[in-house]
């Protein structure tokens, strides 16, 4: 599903026009070199937190301020699908703000084998080295059923807004914190440090060696006790 939503988020924001967007949220419209940059603040605090930059009509790169701290966390770069070998998406995320790139998601398509690729690119320790990298892929499907019109821009700006106005209510309730399903609770500082996706990786990584730890030091103690002296 996470997969299949990049992939239409592809489609939507390549076909939308910046008419989408509503005028509230435009703080500055510009255009150079054939290219049209939109600056849009979803947050209305007066502060720029998404570029939108179209080449006849076609978004071809977005810039997002995640936490609204004026750092642009996440870029996405769209490219026109020509073969297998060359993404349709690129995004790069800096996910604990330090300036430097520290994740790369890149989609392919492949129409043969009815496949969209993603490879990932992740510095786990954030010390400009890419040490995990791997590859996922979903089915190319796409519903047909789904009017993929600019409209669909505005309504990606409200979710985004909505979603803020949400969190601000979660945050307040929780004193800073999220309640997990299993009953939990992660710091929103945890997640902002980590990467939403990657924290509970992490954290199972960490248990599963704790716990590793504490059933050989009790193994250790039981030998040791049945030991005489």
């Amino acid at each position: 599903m996470i997969y299949r939503w990049l992939f239409l988020s592809f489609f939507i924001f390549s076909t939308a026009s910046s008419y989408g967007v509503e005028k509230k949220y435009i703080l500055k419209t510009s255009e150079k070199d054939g290219i049209k940059k939109i600056e849009i603040d979803i947050n209305q605090d007066g502060k720029v937190d998404r570029i939108e930059s179209y080449q006849k009509e076609r978004m071809i790169s977005l810039q997002i301020d995640n936490d609204f701290k004026g750092l642009f966390d996440q870029t996405t770069e769209f490219f026109e699908f020509e073969n297998p070998q060359k993404p349709i998406q690129v995004i790069s995320y800096d996910k604990n703000g330090d300036g430097r790139v520290d994740r790369i998601e890149s989609t392919y398509k492949d129409p043969k084998h009815g496949l969209i690729i993603i490879s990932h690119q992740v510095d786990t320790k954030f010390n400009g080295t890419f040490d995990n990298v791997f590859t996922t892929n979903t089915k190319l499907n796409q519903n047909k059923d789904i009017n993929c019109n600019e409209a669909f821009n505005g309504d990606d700006l409200k979710i985004m807004k909505l979603s803020l106005d949400v969190s601000k209510v979660r945050m307040s309730l929780e004193n800073g914190y999220y309640v997990t399903g299993t009953g939990y609770k992660i710091h929103q500082s945890c997640l902002d440090k980590w990467g939403a996706k990657e924290f509970p990786q992490l954290l199972n990584k960490s248990m599963t060696t704790g716990f590793q730890c504490l059933n050989k030091l009790a193994k250790k103690n039981s030998e040791t006790k049945a030991t005489p002296n």
